[in-house]
């Protein structure tokens, strides 16, 4: 699957829940946005780990051996496809936009 150009921001990308709270660490993840383009209200999502200050990604799992191929992944990584329309909803690409980091 391909990533697009980017798309503008728009209300209904935007999370209508913002947080959401684990119970093994109290972590809590800040929805920051989804792909507006995605049916079904689906992936790719993009977090932000207050603990940590590090975004969470959800995106496509890259599958293809050819592209895996060309990369030096560790057995404790693995890779995602993440459209670039989706670099919006990243505070720092966005004026300081969302949440505060």
């Amino acid at each position: 699957m391909q990533a697009s150009g980017a798309a503008g921001a728009s209300d209904a990308s935007l999370a209508t829940s913002p947080s959401l709270t684990t119970s093994e660490d109290n972590m809590t993840l800040h929805r920051l946005g989804k792909d507006p383009e995605s049916p079904n209200n689906g992936s790719p999502t993009v977090y932000l780990d207050d603990e940590t200050g590090n975004y969470i990604l959800q995106g496509w799992r890259v599958t293809d051996a050819e592209r895996l191929a060309q990369m030096d992944i560790p057995d404790h990584e693995t890779v995602i496809e993440f459209p670039r329309r989706m670099m919006q909803f990243f505070p720092e690409v966005n004026d300081g936009g969302g949440i505060g980091v």
